[in-house]
């Protein structure tokens, strides 16, 4: 079987993976549409990638509800235990043992294989029923709308002067649109000038952030950067009361620098509330309701072959997604 892994840093295209055996309550998925960000390409974790994607069911496994078979799906990425005190209480993005499939996963915890793969095994309850119709690619990035629609909640822009989105990758992008619909006043601060055309075509602010001013007068600052060390620009850009939102990569924030920080938040009285992850099947519905512009993201399309030098463009931070496709 074909499959993209990683071994010692090093991406290659391998046919020689061993075909995979769902187990009770799994079934067979056999990929439409693989979505890759930035985070994958920047994964260290030895073994297949991907985390993001759309396929249909091939084959039920052994206690797996055969109706999903021959159903187009968008798989969760988030391997939740559904057993720990976290699960039960409906936090089950921040369960003790919960893994990321195609990503390195908390210290003793086992990683979870990703889906770059021709076939992978999924549990059911990993499952979402993606539209039998349109663009596959679009709802592989189902999972990532969910993380921007959980960072914008719990946070109110309505009738905020200045609120402020740090990063202009993909989550950063999608955050913004979201929050514009809710206030024109959005701005979004990036790094690379080419995605500021797209913030243009969408009527949203924008400006690179070396040139942000340090006013300490922002409202709401959302960090979608994933860099550590863009927490202490958000909290020098808040105001006194402020909020600031932290989108942290999958597997949370892993303590260190992200929590060092805050200081000049916490002399502001300003909130500082970490966002983790997003559901799938929420940010399913925000695709099919049409709220977000995901065309971007789909601009660049490979085959499983090509996946390696896709992977290398998204590091070198050429490419704001791509979208490998099967067949």
């Amino acid at each position: 079987m074909k499959g993209v892994v990683r071994r010692d840093r090093v991406t290659t295209l391998r046919d020689d993976l061993p075909e995979p055996t769902p187990g009770e309550g799994e079934v067979l998925v056999r990929p439409e549409s693989v979505a890759l960000t930035g985070l994958d390409a920047g994964s260290w974790r030895d073994g297949v990638i991907g985390r993001l994607c759309v396929g249909v069911v091939e084959k039920a496994g052994p206690g797996a509800d055969r109706t999903w078979e021959r159903k187009r799906v968008v798989v969760e990425p988030l391997r939740a235990c559904g057993a720990c005190d976290r699960c039960r209480g409906g936090l089950a993005s921040h369960c003790v043992s919960g893994s990321w499939m195609g990503l390195a996963g908390p210290d003793g915890v086992v990683p979870v294989g990703g889906c770059l793969a021709e076939r992978f095994a999924a549990p059911c309850s990993a499952l979402i029923e993606a539209p039998a119709r349109g663009e596959p690619g679009v709802w592989a990035f189902a999972s990532l709308v969910g993380c921007a629609l959980n960072a914008s909640r719990g946070v109110r822009v309505e009738g905020k002067t200045y609120v402020t989105v740090l990063g202009d990758g993909p989550i950063g992008l999608i955050t913004a649109q979201i929050l514009a619909s809710r206030n024109a006043s959005v701005r979004v601060l990036g790094r690379h000038e080419p995605r500021f055309a797209l913030c243009e075509r969408w009527g949203i602010r924008h400006r690179h952030e070396a040139e942000a001013g340090r006013r300490a007068d922002q409202d709401v600052v959302v960090d979608c950067t994933g860099r550590p060390e863009a927490l202490a620009l958000a909290c020098r850009l808040i105001r006194p009361r402020g909020s600031v939102v932290v989108v942290a990569p999958p597997g949370g924030v892993g303590g260190g620098p992200w929590l060092s920080d805050v200081g000049p938040a916490s002399s502001a009285e300003a909130s500082v509330r970490y966002c983790r992850g997003g559901g799938a099947r929420d940010g399913l519905e925000v695709i099919r309701a049409g709220s977000v512009d995901l065309s971007p993201m789909l601009a660049r399309r490979c085959r499983m072959a090509d996946a390696p030098a896709a992977l290398e463009s998204l590091a070198r931070r050429e490419s704001l997604a791509a979208v490998v496709e099967s067949g």
